[in-house]
Formats: C-alpha cells, sequence, structure tokens
C-alpha cells in the first residue's frame, strides 16, 4: 500500500527500503537548511484500517502499533543509533477535520472517523511507538497536537494522552 510517502507492504507487514530511504534524505534536507523536521503522523495501513481507508480508525492495533513501531524504529532509533539526525518532531493527524476530497477519499489531511474513535483506536498506538521508541533511543520525541478546530478542541483527548503516557 503506498500512501503519500509511505510505501508499506501489508501482506509482509514490512515498511519498504524506499520509504526508509526518501525520510532519511528528507530529514538530512531540512535539517542541513537549519531547520527542523516534522513528520504528520497521519496515516493508518490500508490492511490496518476501517474499510481499507488509510485516513480512518485503525481495525488492528497489533498490526498499526508494529508499522508505527517500524517508522520509529527507521527514524528515530536507528538513525540516533547511527549518529545521523533523528526524527524528533511529530505531529498526531494534521488537520484531521478538513474533509477528504471528495473525489479521492484517500487524499487530503482528514480524518475519517470521530474524536472518540481517534482517542480510542489510533492514539494509544501512537502514544505507545512514541514512548517506545524515546526509551529505546534516548531521544527527546516533541509531540504536537492534531492541528484542528472543532470537533477536535484538545480539551477533548488530552486527558487520554497524559493518561497513556502516565501509564508507560
Amino acid at each position: 500500500s503506498q500512501h503519500d510517502f509511505v510505501d508499506f507492504d501489508c501482506a509482509g507487514a514490512t515498511l519498504s527500503p524506499a520509504t526508509v530511504e526518501y525520510f532519511g534524505s528528507w530529514i538530512e534536507a531540512v535539517d542541513a537548511m537549519g531547520a527542523r523536521p516534522i513528520l504528520s503522523l497521519s496515516y493508518v495501513p490500508p490492511c490496518y484500517a476501517r474499510d481499507g481507508q488509510p485516513k480512518g480508525p485503525v481495525t488492528d492495533t497489533v498490526g498499526y502499533r508494529a508499522f508505527l513501531d517500524q517508522l520509529f524504529d527507521a527514524l528515530v532509533v536507528k538513525r540516533e543509533a547511527a549518529g545521523d539526525v533523528p526524527l524528533r518532531y511529530f505531529e498526531l493527524w494534521n488537520e484531521p477535520d478538513i474533509p477528504l476530497n471528495p473525489g479521492d477519499p484517500s487524499n487530503g489531511h482528514g480524518y475519517v472517523g470521530t474524536v472518540e474513535e481517534f482517542v480510542a483506536t489510533n492514539l494509544p498506538s501512537l502514544a505507545g511507538a512514541i514512548l517506545a521508541a524515546e526509551e529505546t533511543s534516548g531521544v527527546d520525541i516533541e509531540v504536537g497536537t492534531p492541528a484542528a478546530f472543532s470537533p477536535w478542541p484538545f480539551e477533548r483527548y488530552a486527558p487520554t494522552v497524559a493518561g497513556l503516557i502516565d501509564a508507560a
């Protein structure tokens, strides 16, 4: 499955080397300009998403977490261990309140689900993968909340994020 810049083999449950190489080059290029790269985690491999929709709620939390662990391992853990610039900044979805492109529902920033579904199905895996990558790499990962307006106010999911972090 390829979406945006992520190529994930659902059958083999693996992140493609081309994806890792692409993001590595991107991290280096942004860093070379003196900027800090930030990756919006706005994608679910279709094999782990409701109705195969990569912009929607997770149906297989174990598979989704394994995908995220691979992504964080490649972009944070292994890069730090190799002495390369690790990716330190992430956003938990980008503008989930903006509707998807009606002509192509796999395209756009939006989220095909409710805030409650995001909190229940997407957020635990995202928080868990981030915390695991921090612990393994020693990298302090900075996380931004979804850039959105109502009905996605920070107050609706912030207590859940704090609870997930405190539980770790």
